[in-house]
């Protein structure tokens, strides 16, 4: 426990772009009913409802995933928490969890990938590793009628945190009659990664529970 990985986002279109870092980290081991659990976060997340809020975002994930539940990290979710910025953290209630789980149910996603590459790199820690490039083929489908797919490359390694270390996509919104709505260039790239030092924003007892009126007004 305690790995970490920091990645630079950019995305590209037609009008703008954005470019903005995010650390994800491993910081706990959980066991529930004999399953194991991992708590990742997520730095910064931004929590939409009806305010905007940015903190970080824990996900309690279930270790061993079903192929189902690798598809929508959301059905792996055993617990959720969010820590605001400057504001105590809390737990979302069951309900809220469960209403997250049941809508992620009925989203339909298919992903498709063909290896296309192996070669070892230099990191900037001066350490060789293999990573693997994959062609990437990705389609979701929202429960509105419309779809998001993203076409490019991902690259791996198996000796970093998370096995990430890029993607590179084109990524086409269309809508449910077949409309082209949006059309950008997204972007990923690490760079730092530790297997050790992540330290978590969420205490190990007394986490206090919220329902989805305690989420809007916090």
């Amino acid at each position: 426990m305690g790995s970490y990985a920091e990645y630079k986002m950019t995305k590209i279109s037609s009008k703008e772009t954005t470019e903005s870092e995010v650390k994800v980290s491993v910081t706990k081991k959980e066991v529930i009913d004999n399953k194991e659990y991992n708590l990742v976060e997520i730095y910064p997340f931004t929590f939409k409802a009806m305010t905007v809020k940015t903190g970080t975002l824990g996900i309690l994930l279930k270790k061993n995933a079903s192929d189902e539940e690798k598809k929508n990290f959301i059905l792996r979710a055993k617990k959720v928490y969010f820590a605001q910025d400057g504001k105590e953290p809390y737990e979302v209630d069951e309900s809220v969890l469960h209403l997250l789980t049941s809508e992620s149910n009925d989203v339909k996603y298919t992903k498709e990938e063909k290896e296309e590459k192996r070669e070892v790199v230099e990191f900037k820690d001066k350490i060789k590793r293999e990573v693997i490039t994959l062609n990437s083929h990705i389609i979701f489908e929202e429960k509105d009628g419309d779809k998001k797919e993203s076409k490019g490359k991902i690259e791996i390694s198996k000796n970093v945190p998370f096995q990430l270390v890029s993607e590179d996509f084109i990524e086409k919104k269309i809508g449910k009659n077949g409309e082209l709505k949006r059309v950008r260039k997204n972007k990923i790239e690490l760079i730092d990664f530790s297997f050790t030092g992540a330290k978590s924003s969420f205490p190990e007892n007394n986490i206090k529970k919220r329902g989805v009126w305690g989420i809007i007004f916090s």
